[in-house]
């Protein structure tokens, strides 16, 4: 196949910097752009050079090493349990084993390093192995779908595609989503990396009625039985909802990093059984694959259909990197669907929208500027359609079934497994203090925020309404506020005056 127009850019992206040592590059572009095809080709264009490419998983390194045999490379493969032939240009690395190993043996001295699944790699050990090939003078080159905490890692970021432009191209397909019930996600604690805690999911998740509406569901939206694949809140419950499904005549399987469950036994995760279970699942044999974080990244089966959000993904990374498992196109989609459990949608909106990315971006960042942007009515809430349950962008008709509809209404999860309809904005503006004194009091939780740490506006914003008596927020337009909303984010001390609403000097020095 001729290379997409996306690829012979970031094919070129990457020539052009070939002979910029020790420059650390990262290219962003959806899943099922291609990206190892872009890999293989800079591979076939570079057999004099030394390269390596690393993961992280078994998984991936399997499918890696396929890709490269089929591609008629040779190459080495440093991962425990395998001998290595040290003699080729190319060698195909597992991370963990090269990190644990690289004082016996020493890196490989490569001239590119790629590393896949960039957003994963990026912990110490990235850090230290990256290091050293960049004091070896290696161009490195990260290949991800969501850059997002990656600024201490990479020197430089080329977005290489937008979702518009691989539908274009027929890259992907587009995505329905439908959103049959939902959790009051507004209840959920965050952890720094932007997810929620595990326990509050499985809580608001694993309702009596969790897999009854899940079985309902999937029988109205894929009648067919297409191939799927369902995302649940644990490895323990994403077994559960395998065995529950094949009593509801559904034949589905489980996986984790350990274990394998299909056919009503129980294997161990090694090659041999992975293959079998993908084989089942692209064949149609098995109707839905069901995982919690294993077939979130790298898997590739394009002849998924549908997808089961049965958990609910507090981070944009985690819920972009499933929900990309999903799009790439293949000869029996016309188009796929998301049946989304967990309020995800509406709260990082469509698998089909194109994001603009930032070096510097994080992803609790990311996700803070979106519900900042909702809260002030800067960016339209999608919109639950109340007939047919599809997700749209805006507008009062329905373009699945038709229906116009101008409330905003969903169905909200209770923890007995009861569903409670909620009308109005997933979030919704904040009452501004109107009392005379706001200005003074909002100076003081301005001056103690800027004398923390780590407080951000928005938590001083929190902080005030808290300390208000009647939860009534500083309005955004006081001196000392940010002028650009999405600014609240930032720490309250390390955001300049220049950036602040003035009225006097006074109010600044």
């Amino acid at each position: 196949m001729d290379l997409w127009p996306h690829q012979v850019r970031i094919i070129g992206a990457i020539e052009d910097r070939m002979q910029s040592k020790g420059h650390r590059l990262l290219i962003s572009a959806p899943t099922g752009a291609g990206k190892s095809r872009c890999m293989l080709e800079l591979f076939k264009a570079n057999r004099h050079r030394k390269a390596c490419l690393y993961t992280h998983r078994r998984l991936l390194l399997d499918q890696l090493a396929q890709n490269l045999q089929d591609a008629g490379l040779e190459f080495g493969l440093r991962a425990a349990g395998h001998d290595t032939d040290y003699s080729k240009n190319l060698q195909l690395c597992m991370i963990q084993t090269e990190h644990s190993k690289r004082e016996d043996r020493g890196l490989h001295d490569a001239e590119l390093v790629i590393i896949d699944e960039a957003h994963v790699i990026k912990a110490s050990m990235a850090e230290e192995i990256v290091s050293e090939h960049v004091d070896g003078g290696a161009l490195i080159v990260g290949f991800t779908a969501t850059p997002l905490d990656l600024g201490h890692m990479y020197d430089e970021l080329f977005v290489g595609a937008a979702n518009s432009q691989l539908r274009a191209c027929g890259a992907h397909v587009p995505c329905y989503h439908y959103a049959p019930d939902s959790v009051d996600t507004a209840k959920l604690k965050r952890q720094k990396t932007g997810e929620y805690y595990q326990g509050d999911v499985l809580r608001a998740i694993m309702t009596p009625t969790i897999i009854a509406r899940v079985v309902a569901n999937h029988k109205l939206l894929n009648p067919e039985q297409r191939p799927a694949i369902l995302f649940a809140p644990g490895v323990s419950e994403s077994r559960w909802f395998a065995e529950e499904l094949c009593k509801a005549g559904i034949e589905s399987g489980h996986i984790d990093g350990e274990y394998i469950w299909m056919d009503g036994k129980t294997v161990p995760n090694t090659t041999m059984y992975r293959e079998e279970f993908l084989a089942k699942l692209r064949s149609g044999e098995m109707k839905v694959a069901c995982n919690r974080f294993v077939l979130r990244e790298g898997i590739d089966v394009p002849e998924l259909y549908h997808a089961i959000f049965a958990t609910c993904f507090g981070s944009l990374q985690s819920y972009l990197q499933a929900g990309g498992r999903l799009l790439r196109s293949h000869s029996s989609l016309s188009h796929v669907i998301v049946q989304d459990h967990g309020n995800n949608v509406l709260t990082h909106g469509s698998l089909n929208a194109d994001r603009e990315w930032e070096l510097t971006a994080t992803a609790q960042k990311t996700l803070s500027q979106r519900i900042e942007r909702l809260r002030e009515q800067k960016e339209e809430e999608p919109i639950i359609c109340t007939e047919c349950f599809g997700i749209r962008a805006g507008g009062p008709r329905c373009p699945i079934c038709g229906h116009c509809e101008n409330r905003r209404v969903r169905r909200v999860i209770e923890l007995d497994g009861s569903l409670r309809m909620v009308e109005g904005p997933l979030y919704k503006p904040m009452r501004v203090d109107r009392k005379p004194g706001s200005l003074e009091r909002w100076k003081k939780i301005y001056w103690r925020a800027k004398n923390s740490k780590n407080m951000t506006f928005r938590q001083a914003r929190s902080l005030y309404a808290k300390e208000s008596g009647d939860w009534t927020y500083p309005s955004a337009f006081l001196p000392l506020m940010p002028i650009n909303p999405e600014d609240m984010v930032e720490r309250v001390r390390d955001l300049p005056s220049w950036k602040l609403r003035q009225s006097t000097m006074e109010d600044v020095q």
